[in-house]
């Protein structure tokens, strides 16, 4: 993944649009959960040299992984939403992010929710002062990660209360 995402930064847009983002769009259909965990590390590289309507089928293909059958895809696509969400305005952030990060705060694995964290605070960090009170997205999210069943989401929750607050 990371050859690749190196190779990205080299193409131009045209060459990014032609080959590279097809690539990334088949190994995300991939049958195999292999090819899907690597997809989920070349989203963040293309997605800033790409046109709007292509920028926004790498999100819906992204959202795919995020609500993949499998968790260790599922894992692996909370791993790298926190660098994919950087990528973005904040206008999509809370459209279309929010949601995705609702889905695997929710997820029945705890190794899927405590990578959550990491999550929680690129939106954070993409929305405005403003944005998160009105929202309310981000209290809440923190307050279901203090008490989560599992002590490591809890333990990783009060972690994050500190980055985003102080």
């Amino acid at each position: 993944m990371e050859s690749l995402n190196k190779i990205c930064e080299e193409l131009s847009q045209s060459q990014i649009e032609k080959h590279f983002v097809p690539l990334v769009i088949r190994l995300s259909k991939a049958d195999w959960f292999t090819s899907k965990v690597s997809a989920t590390g070349l989203y963040v590289a293309p997605y800033a040299r790409t046109q709007p309507p292509l920028q926004e089928e790498l999100r819906r293909h992204f959202g795919a992984l995020v609500n993949d059958e499998t968790p260790m895809v599922r894992r692996q696509a909370a791993t790298n939403l926190a660098k994919f969400i950087k990528a973005m305005p904040a206008g999509i952030v809370i459209e279309e992010m929010i949601p995705l990060f609702q889905h695997l705060s929710n997820d029945d694995q705890d190794s899927v929710r405590l990578l959550t964290v990491d999550v929680l605070i690129s939106i954070a960090e993409a929305m405005s002062k403003e944005q998160q009170s009105s929202h309310g997205v981000i209290l809440q999210a923190l307050r279901l990660l203090f008490e989560d069943k599992s002590w490591r989401v809890r333990y990783m929750g009060t972690r994050s209360r500190s980055l985003l607050f102080f």
